[in-house]
């Protein structure tokens, strides 16, 4: 299949140590440049996913779940203690 293929005339380097060489005619870009975010929430039966840069694909209950952990966005009062409407959404 691949005996019948050409070579093209003319290479560059990508600049990407992976990819190597490519077609001088050939944009190279980054993903962020090729792809959009879409947010498609209306399915309750269907399990979310989460793309990373470190993991690639992911359950996103387990993002959500390290992210948790790690960073926590909300302030807490002076109290010490995280408001009352705080512990309800994280206990759902």
């Amino acid at each position: 299949m691949i005996a019948n293929l050409q070579p093209h005339p003319d290479y560059k380097e990508s600049e990407q140590a992976w990819l190597g060489r490519v077609p001088k005619h050939w944009p190279v870009l980054p993903n962020r440049a090729l792809f959009a975010e879409v947010k498609d929430r209306e399915h309750p039966d269907e399990e979310m996913l989460s793309v990373t840069i470190t993991k690639g694909i992911i359950r996103q209950k387990a993002l959500l779940m390290v992210v948790d952990v790690q960073v926590d966005p909300l302030p807490y009062d002076n109290s010490g203690e995280r408001p009352a409407l705080v512990e309800q959404q994280n206990s759902a």
